[in-house]
């Protein structure tokens, strides 16, 4: 099930909600036809692309192509690409718009932070309603997120006296796929793997390499591979906390 989160939580208000009113901007660029009174001159990201952990400012303008006061809402509403990922829930704004003038909302989006969630975009989505008239236009909006050849691990240790099993996730957090994966870390504890499934999984000392068999070899962008391990420890099991997958770092 898809996680599902209000916009407000993610979102970041730029600007006021109420219209921003300005009437020699008429001549605005725009983008759509008039609809039930109202252009979308612009929607778009700005940058449209950026690092994880980073944000970008989404902006809507609306502009009054009638020579009567229009007033309405905007709900925004969104999608992550990427395994779970959160759906962001509808959250309108309202606005009132002048004769000639023009209203403008910025929001600001980025990855959500989620441990299980390495997106590789976002698509946002508005809908502009006019008060009488209901959903006159629906606009739409990407950020990517450039992070070719990014990939992200969960080790998930169960542990008693003595001995430990644990889950281990391979997620890509790139545009691209990985064919073929082989991932090290090293042990902090001394922990030694007496089984391993879904991967083949050797250890020197601390050192464990681990790689894919032939029906696990493929990760999607946005996908993942897991695999187990069980094995004994004496004084420590310290879970590991650094990874590499084909001998690039991991998150």
């Amino acid at each position: 099930m898809l996680r599902r989160l209000l916009l407000a939580a993610v979102a970041t208000l730029v600007v006021p909600l109420a219209a921003i009113m300005v009437p020699g901007a008429a001549n605005a660029a725009t983008t759509a036809a008039c609809t039930g009174g109202v252009a979308v001159s612009q929607f778009a990201f700005n940058p449209s692309s950026v690092p994880p952990g980073s944000d970008s400012a989404l902006t809507l303008v609306l502009r009054n192509c009638t020579s009567q006061t229009i007033q309405g809402s905007t709900a925004w509403y969104g999608q992550y690409t990427g395994q779970g990922c959160p759906v962001l829930d509808p959250i309108p704004f309202s606005y009132s718009i002048a004769p000639g003038g023009t209203y403008t909302l910025t929001n600001s989006y980025g990855d959500p932070g989620f441990p299980e969630c390495q997106p590789t975009a976002l698509t946002i989505s508005a809908n502009v309603n006019v008060n009488g008239a209901g959903t006159v236009t629906t606009v739409m909006a990407t950020l990517r997120f450039n992070v070719a050849g990014g990939c992200h691990v969960t080790y998930a240790p169960s542990s008693w006296p003595g001995g430990f099993t644990a889950d281990v996730t391979i997620a890509s957090s790139g545009s691209s796929t990985i064919n073929g994966w082989t991932l090290t870390f090293t042990f902090p504890g001394d922990q030694k793997i007496t089984s391993a499934w879904n991967a083949a999984v050797t250890q020197t000392g601390a050192s464990v390499t681990a790689a894919n068999l032939s029906y696990n070899a493929t990760i999607s962008p946005g996908g993942s591979q897991s695999f187990g391990l069980q094995g004994t420890w004496a004084a420590d099991d310290a879970a590991p906390t650094s990874f590499s997958v084909n001998g690039t770092a991991c998150t």
